[in-house]
């Protein structure tokens, strides 16, 4: 979550050093968020397959 809400928040707060919000900076946001969701799901989803 971390990786998704700071760079949003501090663009969207214009801090000195993080330049403008650019779409590169928000596809890669969304990417990060997508893949902090997903690496859990199929883990649980890998885990739950294998048989003791």
């Amino acid at each position: 979550m971390i990786g998704f809400i700071t760079p949003i928040t501090a663009a969207s707060f214009n801090l000195s050093g993080v330049g403008p919000l650019r779409l590169e900076t928000a596809a890669l946001t969304v990417v990060w968020l997508f893949t902090g969701i997903g690496i859990p799901l199929i883990a649980r989803r890998i885990l739950r397959g294998i048989k003791p």
